[in-house]
């Protein structure tokens, strides 16, 4: 059995062909991803709901010209993971296994939501001015190349945890857990095979109090690299 984590940052610009190249590198047997059958059900109704839920909040706070950069960034938004998942399964005819909590969709929406908010709450008016596709790709890229080296050991663990803790109890822990156990029982069933996978960048960093995904399979001997790794 081999199972190997790709880290994947949400709404990345480039994630899809990111992600199609770690794919077609690690070639698994099996594909599990971070996201339940309810969240795409809820997701495939009430997306654009959420995409103008976010919209709202920035309109109390930016000029037009800000505005309008976040209305055609949110137009080129999509569930990647999934999308590019379900195309290399239904591909290759492997298994794509979804993970994620049910119960846990909605906290992690309303999660989301209050980080914005108080994000807004804080932030100057000017704050993005100047912003640009290439300006907001950077910045994912910078943070991936982070997540990189916390990965390989490069930067101490103790500033990562200082990222899981914003959302531990929260957006971290009770999620991990479940995942896992779904994640175990498809390595028990399967111990030939290479399962990969794919999942949110925090949830598979290494943490000293055990509440990642990461450290909860540790015991499998997981390899892990984020999708920004297979940029070469």
């Amino acid at each position: 059995m081999t199972l190997h984590l790709i880290g994947v940052l949400h709404y990345d610009l480039k994630g899809a062909e990111r992600l199609r190249k770690a794919l077609r590198v690690e070639k698994p047997d099996i594909l599990t991803l971070e996201i339940s059958e309810a969240a795409l059900e809820y997701l495939k109704v009430h997306w654009n709901d959420e995409i103008d839920s976010q919209l709202e909040m920035l309109r109390e706070k930016f000029d037009s010209k800000t505005l309008s950069f976040f209305e055609n960034y949110t137009k080129s938004l999509s569930l990647f993971e999934v999308d590019t998942c379900q195309e290399y399964s239904e591909k290759f005819n492997i298994p794509l296994i979804y993970v994620d909590d049910p119960d846990s969709f909605h906290l992690a929406v309303e999660e989301i939501k209050k980080w914005v908010k108080e994000f807004l709450e804080k932030v100057e008016p000017d704050f993005f001015s100047g912003i640009s596709i290439e300006r907001v790709q950077s910045g994912y890229d910078t943070l991936y190349e982070y997540f990189q080296k916390l990965y390989d050991g490069e930067i101490p663990r103790e500033e990562g945890e200082k990222l899981i803790d914003y959302g531990r109890g929260k957006m971290v822990g009770k999620r991990d857990e479940y995942q896992a156990k779904k994640i175990a029982h498809v390595i028990r069933k399967n111990p030939e095979k290479k399962i990969v996978h794919v999942g949110g960048c925090v949830h598979l960093l290494s943490d000293s109090k055990g509440d990642t995904l990461y450290s909860k399979l540790e015991k499998f001997n997981p390899t892990r690299a984020t999708v920004w790794k297979y940029k070469k």
